[in-house]
């Protein structure tokens, strides 16, 4: 069970709303720290507040621990692929010694090689070294070595140390987020308990006053932007409503990568500020519009994403939100 699930947050406004929101009402509460002291809102407990705020804005982001899952992840699908191609070598010899249709042949041919997940790979990597080492006589005039067995072998266990990590990566990332997750709901329980106290003092005696004690919990809105990129194309898609701070998700779900950026024009080019996410139907990179470029006086608005490989690639985009 995540920790999305296991902590949930007890709010709707965004993260960087209820900072600002708790900045702004820390003003006010000692600003009439004379009238709320008698009522509990005393120099100690604004101080708790501001405490509690700073507590929050600096627990490890979540960003950073999601982007190092990300690069393990990405580690994880690295080795895979070096692993398949050491496989697919050997492959080839055996087909050149025994014929694709022989059964000694079908014995390394591995269905579905390049959609086997990591940790199928590693396990079916053990069969080939096995039968290359039986039929290493026969191969050997081919081109088939031991130190290419070997490799395979060496391959497969940087492979499994790889595949190992990634259940202690995705725990961290999710403690980071249940530990965020807990502090907010903390701080907005505190914030809310004094803005109550405050805006019912000043509620029958100054007007303006009690506004200032009003938490709006409005929920960001999340837009889902999807579609697929044919091999050396590029695609764009409406990101209305963004500023530079908006957070924005992405997630390759087949391909190989994506470059992500903001651009004048549906046919610019990557710039210095461009994101590549690489293939994980799991994990989404997490950034925000600025530092995919964004900028609006600049007339920089128009959201791309490029696929730079041959294959096609499937992505799915999710704009806003925490």
């Amino acid at each position: 069970m995540s920790a999305d699930t296991t902590v949930k947050l007890i709010f709707s406004l965004s993260f960087a709303d209820l900072v600002t929101t708790a900045i702004n009402k820390s003003a006010y509460f000692t600003r009439d720290l004379t009238d709320l002291t008698p009522r509990g809102i005393t120099e100690a407990r604004i101080t708790a507040l501001d405490a509690k705020r700073t507590a929050f804005v600096n627990a490890p982001s979540i960003i950073s621990e999601r982007e190092t899952t990300v690069t393990g992840f990405a580690d994880r699908d690295t080795q895979a692929t070096v692993l398949r191609v050491a496989i697919r070598e050997i492959r080839g010899i055996a087909q050149n010694t025994f014929g694709s249709k022989s059964p000694k042949y079908k014995g390394f041919d591995i269905m579905g090689l390049s959609t086997l997940s990591p940790m199928d790979l590693y396990i079916q990597s053990g069969n080939v070294v096995v039968k290359g080492n039986a039929s290493i006589a026969l191969m050997g005039p081919k081109g088939l070595t031991v130190a290419m067995l070997a490799n395979v072998t060496t391959q497969a266990n940087s492979l499994l140390a790889l595949i190992s990590a990634t259940p202690i990566l995705t725990t961290n990332s999710e403690q980071a987020t249940a530990n965020r997750h807990t502090l907010a709901n903390d701080l907005f329980t505190e914030l809310t308990d004094m803005c109550q106290t405050a805006h019912t003092y000043y509620e029958s005696r100054d007007e303006l006053k009690a506004a200032n004690y009003i938490i709006y919990d409005v929920a960001s809105t999340v837009v889902d932007r999807d579609g697929i990129v044919p091999g050396k194309k590029q695609t764009t898609r409406k990101t209305a409503d963004v500023d530079a701070d908006t957070i924005i998700r992405i997630k390759v779900k087949t391909g190989t990568s994506l470059q992500c950026y903001y651009g004048m024009t549906g046919n610019s080019l990557p710039g210095p500020l461009v994101t590549t996410v690489d293939y994980n139907p799991v994990i989404f990179t997490q950034t925000t519009a600025a530092k995919l470029g964004f900028d609006d006086a600049g007339g920089i608005r128009v959201f791309i994403i490029r696929n730079p490989n041959e294959d096609e690639s499937e992505f799915l985009i999710k704009i806003g939100g925490k």
